[in-house]
């Protein structure tokens, strides 16, 4: 764990870092983190927009790895005295879809899913969840190319869905279907 802490941060930092750059005007208010961990991602995005969240909502099955970000959000004691506010921790991924947060990261998580049922489950949920930007990351494996292409096709698949659901029907269209 200790050994991946700086490459994690740096790989988060440096994609956090992407959108800053490409959206300069993009300053999320909340932030949902799968797979938070000891809380890499809350670092990593403080750095950037300390200044605009106002909450951050992580999520890890690990009820120990939450322990251990509240830990170190507290400076290593237990007292009241924490280094950042509205940090919310649960051990389960919410299924309602509201609220929406205006960043949405799953860093090094994916693989993680039993299989890619679950997987494209929790990416549909990532999805419904995010009003701004999702950040999905994973390690620079085969594997891990083949769960982020995996997340990308079905989110593509979503979005096709999405806007033929949309599209108007025609008066011409509909007389020639009938």
């Amino acid at each position: 764990m200790a050994a991946r802490l700086p490459a994690n941060f740096a790989v988060i930092s440096h994609v956090l870092n992407e959108i800053r750059n490409e959206e300069p005007d993009f300053q999320p208010s909340s932030v949902f983190d799968f797979g938070s961990g000891i809380g890499t991602t809350i670092w990593a995005t403080d750095q950037y927009w300390n200044q605009s969240v106002r909450e951050y909502f992580c999520v890890d099955m690990n009820e120990n790895m939450n322990q251990i970000s509240r830990e170190l959000l507290h400076r290593g004691t237990s007292n009241d005295e924490h280094i950042l506010d509205r940090v919310f921790y649960r051990q389960f991924l919410p299924v309602k879809h509201i609220p929406s947060y205006d960043l949405v990261v799953s860093a090094f998580s994916l693989l993680e899913m039993e299989d890619t049922r679950s997987r494209l489950f929790v990416i549909e949920n990532l999805w419904q969840k995010t009003s701004g930007c999702l950040v999905l990351i994973e390690h620079g494996s085969k594997a891990g190319f083949k769960a982020i292409m995996e997340a990308r096709n079905f989110l593509l698949q979503i979005n096709r869905k999405i806007q033929l659901e949309q599209q108007p029907i025609s008066s011409q269209q509909s007389t020639t279907e009938i």
